[in-house]
């Protein structure tokens, strides 16, 4: 009974019409949207409109959690360029441990084409922009040209999620398994991680939960919960780390 007296609220309120709506669409459970929709109201969340700053969203949390244990077996400050489409969410795991950082934007820098000089990087990133390239192994052929010998790659993208061309206007070309990264990062001598993460709720949530995609996800309990397990079968986000 106290469950229901904490979200009484919405049969008043305009978002009860959403929740229903979001929970129809999403084949989610009415009460898994509920308690979504009610744990944001309770930190006074833009519940219509959440704000991808506090945090990220469930499509990301578990994949940067996962990239972020390279970080913790210590690694040494480098040169590092970034080709990042994630507001440079992997380049502040670095925090200010690095010589130099470049960020360049694609297309504006062709990553097929790199202009810089062969093995002038330690690090190289490229977060969510793989599925934009014409010719993927191309730009992975080019990262392994502009690192330098025992250099790393992070290479993160999506799979289950809608065709995209925002924010940049690019075309989106490529979905890629786990597998299909190992395949393309299979020049380099070694891989420290080739994963995906996802499961069924979080697949319905992202593809019919329309607002609920972009909540930061430690806004959300229930969020939280959702994102506590993986199932292969669904990987919302695949990732790479690899050695030169």
């Amino acid at each position: 009974m106290k469950e229901k007296d904490d979200f009484i609220w919405l049969k008043n309120s305009d978002y009860y019409r959403l929740i229903e709506e979001l929970s129809t669409e999403s084949n989610l459970d009415f009460n898994v949207v509920q308690k979504v929709i009610g744990g944001l109201k309770n930190k006074n969340a833009d519940i219509k409109n959440p704000t991808p700053e506090l945090g990220f969203h469930i499509t990301r949390f578990r994949m940067y959690e996962r990239i972020s244990t390279f970080f913790k077996n210590g690694f040494k400050p480098g040169h590092i360029l970034e080709v990042s489409g994630d507001r440079g969410a992997i380049f502040n795991m670095f925090e200010d441990n690095y010589i130099s950082h470049t960020a360049i934007k694609y297309p504006d820098e062709d990553i097929q084409s790199l202009s810089f000089d062969d093995s002038t990087f330690d690090y190289v990133i490229c977060d969510q922009v793989i599925e934009h390239i014409p010719e993927p192994q191309k730009a992975i052929d080019e990262i392994y040209r502009v690192l330098k010998p025992g250099g790393w790659v992070f290479l993160a993208s999506c799979f289950l999620d809608h065709i995209h061309t925002q924010p940049d206007n690019l075309d989106d070309y490529w979905r890629f398994t786990p597998q299909g990264l190992k395949f393309l990062l299979r020049n380099f001598k070694g891989i420290f991680q080739c994963e995906g993460w996802g499961n069924k709720e979080a697949f319905n949530l992202v593809m019919y939960g329309g607002p609920l995609k972009y909540t930061p996800i430690q806004e959300s309990t229930e969020l939280m919960r959702i994102s506590s397990y993986n199932d292969f079968h669904y990987p919302l986000s695949v990732w790479g780390i690899a050695q030169k």
